[in-house]
């Protein structure tokens, strides 16, 4: 979700199936909402309304991994990490991460999951190498 009134409709509309509902965001540089709106005001409605977890999609994993660091240990729902293979900026626009590859992010992704987060993806410029490396890491002995 892109700001904090369509996550509100899409989490209402999804939430009428019965079913369980993560609504999941994309944020910006500086970890907002790609609006530009604070994250957890939103995340604070959706919980009213019964979401079971939140997400952070379509984002850089820098991004991703500041945002954990920095708030991590405040969200008390189930998260959903899909991080980019690429860089997006409001200056630059989209461009690739040629330091991203498919087992830089399963190192980042270990972070992650210490960090409790719950299911892990990829999102734009990601292949099945990703998600193959990511799967590795659950096969992995503890």
């Amino acid at each position: 979700m892109n700001n904090a009134t369509e996550a509100r409709a899409a989490t209402l509309a999804a939430l009428e199936t019965g079913l369980p509902v993560f609504t999941s965001f994309i944020l910006n540089e500086n970890g907002a909402i790609l609006s530009g709106e604070e994250l957890f005001p939103a995340i604070a409605e959706l919980k009213t309304l019964g979401v079971h977890g939140i997400g952070i999609n379509c984002t850089h994993h820098q991004t991703i991994s500041m945002f954990l660091e920095k708030f991590g240990d405040q969200l008390d729902l189930p998260l959903v990490i899909y991080a980019n293979a690429g860089i997006y900026s409001t200056e630059n626009g989209w461009r690739p991460d040629p330091q991203f590859t498919p087992q830089s992010y399963a190192r980042i992704a270990t972070g992650w999951l210490e960090k409790g987060v719950k299911i892990i993806g990829g999102c734009c410029g990601t292949t099945p190498q990703f998600i193959e490396a990511l799967a590795r890491l659950k096969k992995s002995p503890e």
